[in-house]
């Protein structure tokens, strides 16, 4: 993985650069989680899929390298200042598509809608990846989650497989325990806040810009884990109404983090298959004339 960065403080890392890719790949982490969390993945999809891809990862402040900055408060926030740097770094000028889980699917959906609606060259995909599509509203029995003690957080993740169990026993930890997870709980909890801040905007008609246009115009890919205890089937499906031109809907072996095998999750191997698959299908859509972007200049960084 590539060492150099342009600061601690850019939102956007490349794991790998390539000159001329003919597609970047945008990655959005779960709550609480950095770019780390997609470690491997230009490898893994570069002997996947038979044209140069470049792979990026969203770094949140508030974690990782930028520990010492303040998380955004919302996902707009968050969603703009990709955008910002996307444009800045001029990545938008080869094909992209965007892969988000959990919360991640969210904030890349809301960059996808921002693009549009700036009248940007659209991603040529969405990945949905273990959360509902926005439309669905804020499930009730998961509000508050902010707002509640260290240890009681901590139960309620595992009980709705936000982290596996056995990582995270609630019933096993100790005050001790809970004092080393504590300082991890801080970006969490600022994550989960700004989520239930925009699924209760999103149903009040008030999430920014307004009027939101929620169809947009690229295939959504909708994928999660069939032990989802959180997100099932059904709500998956309907990520379907927010697309055009085909996507789907596909559940791999495991819980909500079917795609962490250091979380407890199963191999990544099935979720990597799908995704240069669906990757390899939008490409061939794409016109020649656009398939090689400029040379990536100056813009460099590494997932941490």
């Amino acid at each position: 993985m590539d060492s150099r960065r342009v600061n601690s403080m850019t939102t956007l890392l490349v794991q790998t650069p390539v000159d001329r890719p003919h597609l970047r790949l945008l990655l959005f982490p779960h709550a609480g989680g950095s770019a780390a969390a997609y470690e491997g993945w230009h490898d893994a999809l570069a002997s996947r899929l038979p044209v140069p891809v470049e792979v990026w990862a969203v770094s949140p402040p508030g974690r990782g390298a930028r520990a010492g900055e303040a998380a955004f408060p919302t996902v707009a926030a968050l969603a703009q200042a990709v955008l910002s740097e996307l444009v800045r770094l001029e990545l938008h000028l080869a094909p992209l598509a965007v892969f988000g889980h959990s919360l991640g699917a969210l904030t890349a959906y809301e960059l996808a809608r921002r693009m549009v609606d700036a009248r940007l060259p659209p991603p040529v995909c969405l990945f949905a990846s273990a959360h509902e599509p926005p439309s669905c509203g804020m499930p009730e029995a998961q509000r508050g989650l902010a707002s509640l003690s260290d240890a009681a957080l901590l139960r309620a993740l595992a009980a709705f497989d936000f982290v596996p169990v056995a990582s995270l026993e609630a019933d096993a930890a100790d005050a001790a325990e809970v004092a080393v997870i504590a300082p991890l709980l801080a970006p969490l909890r600022a994550d989960l806040a700004m989520r239930e801040a925009y699924l209760d905007a999103v149903a009040a008609g008030t999430a920014p810009p307004p009027p939101p246009s929620p169809t947009l115009p690229l295939p959504v890919y909708a994928v999660g884990g069939a032990a989802d205890a959180a997100v099932d089937a059904a709500s998956l499906q309907r990520w379907a109404a927010l697309g055009s031109g085909g996507g789907g809907c596909t559940q791999l072996p495991g819980g909500h983090f079917y795609l962490h095998s250091r979380l407890g999750g199963p191999s990544l191997a099935p979720l990597l298959a799908l995704v240069a698959s669906k990757i390899a299908v939008c490409l061939a859509a794409v016109p020649a004339s656009v398939l090689c972007g400029p040379p990536l200049e100056g813009a460099v960084g590494a997932a941490v």
